[in-house]
């Protein structure tokens, strides 16, 4: 569980590090096109620029609270590992699954059913038992 939200968090920084490199392209390209028109002087364009940069930068701090909530929600969505091991005992209690503690071990540890399994074996030996009889009868 913490490695998944680390990699969330990563993910998350990496995407709004891609994001700000395309605002501030953007913002490249209108710093550009404002010191053309400041050569030229021409009022109108000066007016389009700005009008321009103003919905750049609006995009911008859309952007950048998109991010924000986004690394907010990923930090904030990750559990206690006391909660997730509480839950998953419960579960298998409900189950009735044997659970190893730790959840670390989840790979080697195990996870048995008890009762289906107790039920198998006596269906097994019930069958080899009948066999044995059969063996025996005709020898």
């Amino acid at each position: 569980m913490r490695m998944a939200s680390r990699l969330e968090a990563v993910a998350s920084r990496l995407e709004s590090a891609v994001k700000m490199q395309q605002v501030s392209k953007q913002m490249g390209s209108v710093v550009k096109g404002m010191d053309k028109i400041l050569e030229s002087m021409d009022m109108g364009k000066i007016g389009a620029v700005m009008e321009k940069f103003e919905a750049s930068f609006d995009e911008a701090e859309v952007r950048s609270q998109y991010v924000e909530n986004a690394m907010n929600s990923s930090t904030a969505s990750t559990m206690p590992e006391e909660a997730v091991e509480s839950l998953l005992q419960q579960v298998s209690d409900e189950h009735g699954l044997q659970f190893a503690s730790r959840a670390a071990d989840a790979s080697t540890a195990p996870v048995a059913m008890s009762a289906p399994t107790a039920a198998l074996e006596d269906s097994q030996e019930d069958a080899l038992e009948k066999r044995l009889a059969a063996l025996r009868t005709v020898g």
